[in-house]
């Protein structure tokens, strides 16, 4: 049980953390591939402006107006400077075109790696500019200019090139590649580092709060811990007023009589008797070590029957028809006494529970390499989200029939007990007017 919630407490927070970190990746894959759009394609549209590509003269540092080598007057130098800005600066358009005000120089011609193809209005290969690319040939720039034209589409993405179709005003329609090698590998490399640290915070964050779980359930172990030392003390105690209680009725019964008083003492005294071995069970059920488990191959089919048996009257009495389907001759490796208390259990339960005149379907059949054990009665079934709390301890989907039926919510949280010593699956389910144990061994 401490395990279990240790587990719980570590995977809800894991998970948690793991829905937050995908949303992350999530959004900065989706921003990282909005910016790599919107860069490269603002990039093909300052090319397609400028009409013949990048043309940028250089400037050479050894006739600058700095180095005055070339004699200049001063004043026809800052014209010379200021005419040179006006023709080649293209900051200004570069910056009011993707609005991060970088700055066009004369390095990004050679930084920056496309070709295009123009096409007159007949569709006739006009020009194809492959000044500023080296792994494409001729045939493969008008290939993939066809190629896009066909498409008719504006821009997009062709392997690891954007494309921008330009119309111009006579008719020719000239389509620019643009290689996003570089770009797409810094997107990727970001894309996987993110993930990468992601996945490490979630690996460092399972094993920090699975330790730290340890801590969590402290206080929880140390009041279940008080818990089942209550409740075997209390046993213990309250045993021995119960067998000079049920003494005293005997003798009672011998010198006065039978009544109705003492048949009701004797009744209740069973009764809490029987209380009393259910709690310990449970508690001893919960500690290691705390029961001895004898394991040993036995005929389940055998104790199945005897306990169907013990029940056939009980059954009738209450005008409930008991069917019994067990295959013959089945075995598990087990303790049979446990197990045996599992099946009393499940019947007790039928018995108790199943709607008047009804009927108790008990089935045992061996399946390939697991045995299923399924007991059915005909009832009102809880609702639904209730089934899986019936093998809480003291949890009754029904108090005022409980009261009748003398039931206290304590032996299906038994059944499940034994179950898990078995390491056997013990399940339920309903349909409109039945509901269903059963056991997988």
């Amino acid at each position: 049980m401490i395990k279990k919630l240790r587990i719980k407490i570590t995977l809800l927070s894991v998970l948690t953390l793991a829905a937050v970190l995908i949303l992350i990746n999530i959004a900065h894959s989706a921003v990282t591939g909005v910016s790599f759009r919107a860069t490269a394609d603002k990039t093909l549209l300052f090319i397609a402006r400028r009409g013949e590509g990048f043309v940028i003269e250089k400037s050479d540092p050894l006739t600058s107006p700095e180095s005055g080598d070339d004699g200049a007057p001063e004043k026809d130098k800052s014209e010379k400077d200021k005419g040179a800005a006006s023709d080649d600066d293209t900051s200004g358009d570069f910056a009011s075109d993707f609005g991060y005000g970088a700055k066009i120089t004369a390095e990004t011609a050679y930084e920056t790696r496309y070709f295009s193809v123009l096409f007159d209005k007949n569709g006739n290969v006009k020009r194809t500019d492959l000044s500023h690319i080296a792994e494409v040939t001729e045939s493969d720039a008008v290939s993939a200019a066809r190629n896009v034209i066909s498409k008719n589409d504006g821009s997009g993405t062709m392997f690891y090139y954007r494309y921008l179709v330009s119309e111009n005003e006579d008719g020719s329609t000239e389509v620019f590649f643009l290689n996003c090698t570089a770009n797409l590998r810094s997107m990727f490399f970001s894309r996987f580092t993110v993930a990468a640290i992601s996945a490490a915070v979630l690996i460092v964050m399972f094993f920090v709060v699975w330790l730290g779980s340890k801590k969590i359930v402290v206080p929880f172990i140390e009041n279940l811990n008080t818990q089942k030392q209550f409740i075997t003390n209390a046993g213990h105690e309250i045993k021995t007023p119960i067998a000079i209680i049920a003494a005293n009725t005997e003798v009672l019964k011998m010198t006065e009589g039978e009544n109705e008083w003492l048949s009701s003492i004797e009744n209740q005294t069973a009764r809490l008797s029987k209380l009393v071995s259910r709690l310990v069970s449970l508690s001893k059920a919960d500690e290691k070590g705390g029961e001895t488990l004898i394991f040993e191959k036995f005929s389940l089919s055998d104790a199945l029957y005897d306990t169907a048996g013990a029940f056939s009257a009980p059954a009738s009495q209450r005008g409930v028809k008991l069917k019994v389907d067990i295959e013959p001759d089945v075995f598990i490796n087990g303790d049979e006494r446990t197990v045996r208390q599992l099946c009393e259990i499940l019947l007790d339960n039928a018995v108790k529970y199943c709607a008047e005149n009804g009927v108790i379907d008990v089935s045992l059949k061996s399946k390939l390499k697991s045995v299923h054990l399924d007991v059915t009665n005909n009832c009102i079934p809880p609702d639904k989200k209730k089934l899986d709390r019936l093998f809480d301890r003291f949890y009754r989907a029904d108090d005022s029939r409980a009261r009748n039926t003398g039931g206290y919510g304590i032996g299906l949280s038994i059944a499940k007990a034994i179950a898990d010593k078995h390491k056997a699956k013990i399940s339920v389910s309903a349909k409109d007017d039945s509901i269903t144990f059963s056991v997988v061994f």
